[in-house]
């Protein structure tokens, strides 16, 4: 891609992000702000120690995951097509798998909601209230203080955007597999940034950057201005790599159909093939 085909790429790629992220932060915050209202009328009622003994029961925060669902399957569903677009040959007559797309979408995350979703936001949260607490028995508050201070939390805002942001980039990058995987072609995916002054150094350093379906973006990690060590990604989003390159991420991956030194495209040699209830031609498996 030229510079310039990247720029409007990554420009329509904010713009779709940013309108996923309106609507997901808002429900993302409103129920990280009823379990904050929760502990803090708890704390009114009972008093520290017993809000102290019953954070327990946070392992799960209820609403969530319904909400964590409909969010792969918007973003997961629109960045599928978006792929596919790239991905389809003129010969080819397209057939309707949204249902089939979901499915995949919401198995990949069936995998892991629990311990990499869920669990990590309700531990986070019930840190956020022990702390809480303990800086206000630290400087004296009284306990109409410390609960005024949970129900207006403003790391609350922060953490449902960044919640939302990071499992947005899990959606696209799982969605983006996805329609590689089903193309009967050879693909090659070239790493765009979003073009901005919050792109991260390491994402502005693999802008631009081609690799054949398979291969990883050799992808720095960064703490500070300190090099710390290397990710290799398959794209943006990718689950395996550490959260300096996966918070907030706004980049994306264009997919292209890969040619021979002729020009023509490479045919796969075997393909993944999903019907509903049946295979029905040789196929290999998927690994998640």
């Amino acid at each position: 891609m030229t510079k310039l085909q990247r720029l409007i790429l990554a420009n329509r790629n904010r713009k779709r992000l940013a309108a996923f992220e309106r609507i997901y932060t808002r429900q993302v915050y409103k129920v990280l702000k009823a379990v904050m209202d929760h502990y803090a009328a708890m704390l009114r009622e009972h008093g520290v120690e017993y809000t102290r003994n019953h954070l327990d029961h946070l392992l799960t925060i209820e609403g969530l995951q319904t909400i964590i669902e409909s969010l792969y399957k918007t973003v997961g569903l629109y960045y599928i097509k978006f792929t596919n677009k790239q991905l389809v040959v003129k010969s080819e007559k397209g057939f309707g798998k949204d249902l089939i797309w979901i499915k995949k979408i919401l198995d990949y995350l069936r995998l892991r909601i629990l311990v990499k979703v869920i669990r990590p936001i309700a531990e986070t949260t019930i840190k956020r209230i022990l702390e809480i607490m303990s800086e206000g028995e630290e400087k004296g508050w009284g306990i109409d203080k410390m609960a005024f201070k949970m129900e207006s939390d403003t790391l609350t805002v922060a953490r449902a955007r960044l919640i939302t942001r990071t499992e947005m980039i899990q959606a696209q990058w799982k969605a983006t597999q996805i329609a590689r995987e089903e193309s009967i072609w050879e693909t090659t995916g070239e790493w765009v940034s979003a073009h901005d002054d919050r792109v991260r150094d390491s994402h502005l350093e693999v802008d631009g950057e081609v690799k054949k379906e398979g291969e990883t973006f050799r992808v720095a990690r960064y703490r500070g201005k300190v090099l710390v060590g290397y990710d290799n990604m398959s794209g943006p989003g990718d689950p395996d790599a550490s959260i300096e390159n996966l918070a907030n991420c706004r980049c994306a991956l264009a997919v292209r159909l890969a040619r021979d030194a002729n020009g023509k495209l490479i045919r796969k040699s075997k393909i993944y093939v999903a019907l509903p209830g049946t295979f029905t031609r040789e196929r290999e498996p998927i690994t998640i």
